[in-house]
């Protein structure tokens, strides 16, 4: 789609088979040092000449973008997919980039990716100052993966679009 891409391996070369195994490691993860990691790419991206970058992340990996996008002003514009860190440990008002929130209203995890809770997340951004999108569709949790039983199709195709057109307008 015209974007040069990057995936840091957070969970150092392992690699879950089932569900299960990636709960684990999802469990296990050094959530700092994956954070440490993401910001990393954003450095080595711009050593490279990218003037912008962009960050996306889905369920943990949404959580991620938020956490590296309050811990660095190494990016330029972020979407954030059914996942919220613990607000107690990050500062929302270091957020700098635009945040393009995309969660489903079926998502029964409370706290994590319910559709109150980014509601809420849009609201507390809103009130500091960022420039905040907030999308909610008729979708439940992990409504873009393709492995999931919860992927919807429509869904995915118009957070694809949306995402697209976001990072287009913002990178």
């Amino acid at each position: 789609k015209g974007f040069l891409t990057m995936a840091p391996d957070i969970s150092r070369g392992k690699c879950a088979s089932d569900r299960e195994e990636a709960g684990h490691l999802m469990q296990g993860l050094d959530f700092k040092g994956a954070v440490a990691d993401i910001i990393a790419c954003a450095l080595f991206l711009k050593s490279k000449g990218c003037k912008k970058v962009g960050i996306a992340g889905f369920c943990m990996g949404g959580a991620l973008t938020i956490a590296s996008i309050c811990n660095s002003t190494e990016f330029d514009a972020a979407g954030v997919f059914y996942g919220i860190p613990d607000l107690n440990t990050v500062s929302l008002s270091n957020i700098k980039c635009p945040v393009s929130l995309n969660f489903g209203l079926e998502d029964p995890m409370k706290g994590f990716s319910d559709a109150d809770s980014a509601k809420d997340l849009s609201v507390k951004m809103g009130e500091l100052g960022i420039q905040v999108e907030l999308q909610l569709y008729e979708a439940g949790h992990a409504f873009m993966n393709r492995d999931s039983d919860k992927f919807n199709q429509a869904a995915n195709d118009e957070a694809t679009a949306k995402l697209l057109e976001f990072l287009g307008k913002h990178l």
